[in-house]
C-alpha cells in the first residue's frame, strides 16, 4: 500500500522538521547557559585584566587604582542585581513613584 515515494514525500520532511525544532530548542538552552557563565566571568574582573585595561589607556596604574576599580565594578554589579530584583518583585512600586 505505501510505496517508497510516499515515505519520502510525507514522513521524511515531517521527521526533518521535528528534528530542526528539537535541535533549535537544545541550541537555545545551551547558548543561554553559556551566556550566563560568560556574564558571571566578566562581572568580576581580576587585577591583571584591570591593569591591562588601564595600561591600554596609557596610564601606569597603581595598586590603589586597581583595587578602587575592582571595588567599583563589584558595587555596580550589586546595585544592578538589587535593582533587577526589586523591579521583578513589585512592578507597582515604579508606578507609585512616578505619580
Amino acid at each position: 500500500m505505501w510505496s517508497t515515494l510516499h515515505v519520502f514525500l510525507i514522513i521524511v520532511p515531517i521527521a526533518l522538521m521535528v528534528g530542526v525544532i528539537i535541535g533549535g530548542f537544545i541550541a537555545y538552552y545551551v547558548f543561554k547557559k553559556q551566556i550566563k557563565e560568560w556574564k558571571k566571568k566578566m562581572e568580576n574582573p581580576d587585577k591583571e585584566q584591570v591593569r591591562n585595561m588601564l595600561s591600554a589607556l596609557g596610564k601606569k596604574p597603581s595598586e590603589e587604582q586597581v583595587n578602587r576599580f575592582i571595588n567599583m565594578a563589584k558595587s555596580s554589579v550589586k546595585k544592578g542585581q538589587n535593582n533587577s530584583k526589586n523591579s521583578k518583585k513589585d512592578p507597582s512600586k515604579k508606578n507609585k513613584n512616578k505619580k
